[in-house]
């Protein structure tokens, strides 16, 4: 599964992009907890890509305490 990351410092934004290798003209985004890369993110995604779509992951709090 090919992903793209994105931080904070350098784009603006915390998150994961999750391409479909089949390939996809759409995208679903997903808001999760703190981390766009934990169990439930990697499951959406791998769910997502057998239904040919893309997935895009973003942390709702991505930096608790802050």
């Amino acid at each position: 599964m090919k992903k793209q990351f994105f931080e904070i410092e350098k784009d603006g934004f915390y998150g994961t992009y999750y391409e479909n290798p089949k390939g996809s003209d759409c995208v679903v985004i997903g808001l999760f907890g703190d981390d766009p890369n934990d169990f439930m993110a990697k499951c959406g995604a791998k769910w997502l890509h057998k239904n040919g779509v893309d997935f895009a992951a973003f942390p709702v709090n991505p930096r608790p305490g802050v």
